[in-house]
Parts: structure tokens; C-alpha cells; sequence
């Protein structure tokens, strides 16, 4: 289901050990928008260890998926975001565990940095080869966008209902992306030197592309996210560098 590349349902259940069927999979979905509490997140999703650990137990999962989410002061939409999240992961057989890597308040947001924490506690934890980069205020909203790391890095998305399910602009990687332990380590993480809005994507393609690695595009009708409306953080000022 990626562009330029042409592969099946039977080839994609072989090489990820995802289950497919019309019980399991549905293609497009409509998301989930609803405020829940933790204590209603908790009873909803009873296959989850303490800590937001699960392992599948109708097979044998070829990668350990860290879920590494960016957050600061976006409750609600942390809490819409699991709500999502969760029933797709279990529903493709990932053995995930999650990660919101929070920056407190005052000071100005750096996710990129946020990006290498989460991936450094991760790894105290577990030992993990897959690890999906994802902002709390986008939901996917086909389950046939696989949940797995590639033989190159990913980008995930492929369009938002905010710009007409097209991209902000052409060739950005941002969003939702992941990496093999091997390809983060790499390109040496994402960049600690941008601090408000913007610019962070940008310089993380470019590591990608200066270590010879070729972004991995899902197709266009699988990679469709839709956002949650917000305004943007007085404190997250766009970064002068991008």
C-alpha cells in the first residue's frame, strides 16, 4: 500500500503478521470525536497492560512498536487520539507500547527534542526495532494504513481534512513517521535546536535524505488523518528558522 510499489493483501499478511479479513479491517473510518475521562480510556481498552503495553495473542508479532507521541497541555486531544489509536493497533495485530513524552510548561514547545527523549526512554524499557513519531491532534481514519516500521523511513500521511486531504505542502514529513531503531540511530535522532512552530520536519527529511535513505510514502487513499480543531499555543510561536 505504498506508492510505486506493488503489493497485496496475502504478500502484506506474510511480511507483518497482520491479520486481514472483513472483520478486521475496514478501510475508511469515521473517527471517534469524544472527551473521555482516564478512568473511561482504562475500562474501554481492558487488553492493555498498566503502562499502555499490548501483545497480541492470535500471533507472533515480527516488530516492538514504541508509539511515541509529543505532548504538552492538549489533554482532550490526547485522550480522543487513544481513543483512535488503540482499537486500529489491536485491530492489526501490533505489539505496541505507548509513549506521550510531555514538556512542561512555561517555555517554548521542541518537539524534535521531544523525538529523542521519547525514543531514549523507550529504549530503557524495552527493546524495540519499530518507533512511530505521532502528533496528538491527528486521527487516522483508514485501518489499512498499517501500523509497521519499513526498509526505509515512513511518512504516514498522506492528507488532512484541514487542507482538503492533501498535504500542507508538497513532500513534507511530519505528521506521523516512523523509523527502525537502526535508521533513527543513524541520521542521529531529530534536531534539539527548534523551538516553536515549524522547521523541525523539514531538518529531520534532511538527515534522512544526507544518510541515503529514501522517504516510503503510503498510498494516497490509505494515509488520510483528520485533525482536531485547535488554536495554536500562545507560548508555540512559529520558529524563526524554518
Amino acid at each position: 500500500m505504498y506508492n510505486n510499489e506493488s503489493v497485496d493483501l496475502q504478500e502484506l499478511s506474510e511480511n507483518y503478521r497482520v491479520v486481514f479479513s472483513k472483520h478486521v479491517t475496514t478501510g475508511r473510518l469515521k473517527p471517534t470525536i469524544q472527551k473521555k475521562t482516564r478512568q473511561e480510556l482504562v475500562s474501554m481498552f481492558p487488553e492493555l497492560e498498566m503502562g499502555g503495553w499490548f501483545t497480541p495473542s492470535k500471533c507472533r508479532p515480527k516488530e516492538n512498536t514504541a508509539i511515541i507521541i509529543p505532548y504538552r497541555n492538549r489533554y482532550s486531544h490526547l485522550h480522543i487520539l487513544l481513543l483512535n489509536i488503540v482499537p486500529l493497533l489491536v485491530k492489526q495485530n501490533v505489539k505496541f507500547s505507548l509513549f506521550v513524552i510531555e514538556q512542561e510548561l512555561p517555555g517554548i514547545f521542541n518537539r524534535g527534542m521531544l523525538f529523542n527523549v521519547g525514543f531514549l526512554e523507550a529504549l530503557r524499557l524495552d527493546n524495540f526495532d519499530c518507533f512511530i513519531f505521532h502528533d496528538v491532534d491527528i486521527i487516522p481514519i483508514n485501518d489499512h494504513n498499517l501500523y509497521n516500521c519499513n526498509h526505509e523511513p515512513t511518512h504516514f500521511l498522506t492528507g488532512v481534512n484541514k487542507f482538503q486531504y492533501k498535504l500542507m505542502y508538497q513532500n513534507m514529513f511530519g505528521g506521523v513517521v516512523a523509523f527502525t531503531l537502526q535508521q533513527f540511530t543513524n541520521i542521529n535522532g531529530a534536531s534539539n535546536l527548534y523551538f516553536g512552530w515549524g522547521g523541525e520536519d523539514d531538518d529531520l527529511q534532511e538527515r534522512v535524505k544526507q544518510k541515503g535513505f529514501t522517504v516510503m510514502r503510503k498510498d494516497f487513499n490509505v494515509g488520510l488523518y483528520d485533525m482536531i480543531k485547535h488554536t495554536r499555543d500562545a507560548t508555540n510561536n512559529a520558529n524563526p528558522l524554518r
